[in-house]
């Protein structure tokens, strides 16, 4: 039984499909059968969460499907590192490559909820590592995917044609990762317990220039993702799935990856039920749509996965105490709306 649903920022998944996409391909029967939400990419806000193995899934599905065994690294190969929406490093203040590497470490964190980067050094050697748990046993595009992002930060730096000494994978030996070029002059070591890229430590004292396309230290903060309790995460995790208006016990099942019966049992083991959790989340989702957009009614109706307005309005009244209409002109005529409404029960 999992201890938890590992999770990942929705920006992550947003640059691969719109990489993916510039590609050539044809993105949206993969993101269905990995079971992605049916998120508008390119638009959404890139802090939402979702789970962790679909996208792993998204990765290998469109590798194989596709023919391109080296999809996971071609995706974060086709763009530098700054693009990357979800990886705003902030490194004005970093000296040398050893500091925009614990800098990188501490960024990381914030994308995927069993993110465990580590910089481990030896007298010669220094192996920038990803040692998380996988919610996939060997997932070679996941392992591409990860030792590109690990190359592209160094490249920022060292130049595009750096290339580490040795590239440590945990999926089997694939003969066509060992022949390709893009690898040629890299040891390529396979079936290892953790991925990494391995380079020589005198490079960690290497000076670095200054980024300007990065964001000050301070902006760009998000929400960390839960790293433990279900009920937390399923809160992380139901926003990205309420418009599909099908958030039945198969869907949970997909979402969360354990049996409906053993998710109930779990929430009630902390004190929830799914559908307060439902509840709470829907809450929370209307007011935000109420308070930053424009979108009338029917249309937040829709994003919150409800068949019809009245049902959203309804439902929103016994929540609050008032329509949404109501609230929204609370909102902008500068009242605090939540302090004449009624919260939601935990």
């Amino acid at each position: 039984m999992p201890d938890a649903i590992p999770l990942m920022r929705t920006g992550l998944m947003e640059s691969i499909i719109l990489e993916a996409r510039d590609m050539g391909i044809f993105t949206p029967p993969y993101e269905k059968e990995a079971g992605l939400p049916p998120l508008p990419w390119g638009e959404q806000p890139p802090g939402i969460a979702m789970p962790l193995a679909m996208g792993m899934d998204f990765l290998e599905i469109v590798a194989r499907k596709e023919g391109l065994p080296l999809f996971g690294y071609q995706v974060v190969n086709q763009n530098s590192l700054p693009l990357i929406r979800s990886f705003h490093l902030q490194c004005r203040a970093c000296a040398n490559v050893g500091e925009l590497i614990r800098q990188f470490i501490t960024q990381a964190q914030e994308q995927t909820s069993i993110a465990d980067y580590r910089l481990i050094q030896t007298r010669e050697a220094a192996t920038l590592a990803h040692c998380g748990h996988s919610p996939r046993k060997h997932c070679l595009q996941t392992d591409l995917y990860t030792v590109a992002i690990l190359i592209q930060l160094l490249q920022r730096v060292l130049g595009s044609q750096w290339m580490p000494g040795q590239i440590h994978l945990r999926s089997e030996k694939i003969k066509a990762i060992e022949r390709a070029s893009v690898f040629r002059g890299v040891d390529i070591r396979f079936n290892q317990p953790y991925r990494a890229i391995v380079f020589s430590r005198e490079l960690l004292q290497a000076g670095i220039p200054s980024f300007q396309d990065h964001p000050a230290p301070g902006t760009d903060k998000r929400p960390e993702l839960p790293r433990e309790g279900i009920s937390r995460q399923l809160e992380a995790l139901l926003p990205a799935y309420l418009a599909t208006g099908m958030l039945n016990s198969k869907m949970l099942e997909k979402i969360s990856g354990m049996s409906f019966r053993t998710l109930q049992r779990r929430l009630q083991q902390e004190g929830h039920q799914y559908s307060e959790i439902l509840l709470k989340v829907r809450l929370q989702q209307a007011r935000e749509l109420l308070h930053r957009t424009d979108h009338n009614l029917a249309s937040i109706a829709g994003k919150l996965g409800y068949s019809n307005t009245p049902n959203f309005i309804r439902a929103f009244r016994h929540w609050t105490g008032i329509s949404p209409g109501e609230y929204r002109r609370l909102y902008k005529a500068g009242t605090k709306a939540s302090n004449t409404t009624t919260p939601l029960s935990s």
